[in-house]
């Protein structure tokens, strides 16, 4: 778990558990040699990488705002546990924004007896990515099986969006398709950005041009993390990663026509919104 404060907002990062990704289908297009100069440097197993979930909790001091409730159906109750162990009543959120429509990103809407976790609680989900989801030739039927069992059950309690724009106050959508058709990452305040799957591996800062088989729009994604690489390098910005190993957070520094990953847990001297 990661506490941390953003001038009048504060954050914690929850641990939900992690899934298993098939190293060359999370790199499908990376060249044979550069990948095992990679796989060596971070430490990864030509078979496998392991993705951490790390939902993120935000205090406005107006809003309790959960980011990606993740989990999955093995652990559907984890999202929970964590909470419990953040000591967050889960009465007390009262926004919840799913960034897309992968299961690992929104399970824990749901406990594991069907119940709405997050009664009291708005739901945000891009209207787009809610309809591409339950569309009948989706390309990913797996995850568009899951969404279809869970989320149309839900669909009172959520607010469809249309874009980028303020979601509560201090919060913000940033369109970043190519993960999926209307991904968004999220500019908390002025100095966080929550970059969802963009960056699914702290590799992907160092070879932006990579992408994975679970990419719906190859190109797009990789357009799409060229430039908010930039802006976040550009403007300073401190980011929150979901699948990123603790603490979850840090800087990402240019180098040259690439950047470099910082892991590094925020302090109060170090932002100011």
């Amino acid at each position: 778990m990661n506490r941390f404060a953003l001038g009048h907002f504060s954050g914690v990062i929850l641990d939900v558990g992690h899934i298993l990704a098939n190293t060359h289908r999370l790199f499908a297009n990376a060249p044979a040699v550069t990948l095992v100069a990679a796989l060596a440097k971070y430490r990864l197993s030509a078979d496998t990488v392991t993705l951490d979930m790390h939902p993120l909790v935000i205090d406005t001091g107006a809003h309790r705002v959960l980011i990606d409730p993740g989990g999955l159906d093995e652990t559907p109750d984890a999202l929970m546990t964590a909470l419990k162990a953040a000591e967050i009543d889960p009465a007390s959120i009262d926004t919840v924004i799913v960034t897309h429509g992968h299961a690992d990103h929104y399970r824990g809407c749901m406990r594991a007896d069907g119940a709405l976790a997050f009664p009291g609680a708005a739901h945000y989900l891009q209207r787009a990515e809610w309809d591409y989801w339950l569309a009948v030739d989706n390309p990913e039927p797996y995850h568009a099986e899951t969404f279809r069992r869970l989320m149309p059950a839900l669909k009172a309690h959520f607010t469809l969006l249309d874009g980028v724009g303020e979601i509560v106050p201090g919060i913000r959508a940033v369109s970043t398709p190519g993960h999926s058709p209307a991904h968004m990452a999220l500019l908390i305040g002025e100095r966080l950005m929550y970059v969802a799957d963009v960056l699914l591996h702290p590799a992907l800062v160092e070879y932006p041009d990579w992408f994975g088989g679970f990419d719906i729009m190859p190109e797009a994604v990789v357009e799409t993390r060229r430039r908010l690489l930039r802006r976040i390098a550009d403007e300073d910005l401190w980011v929150s990663a979901y699948h990123y190993a603790a603490p979850g957070t840090g800087r990402i520094l240019p180098a040259g026509d690439t950047w470099t990953w910082l892991p590094r847990i925020i302090t109060e001297d170090d932002v100011h919104i």
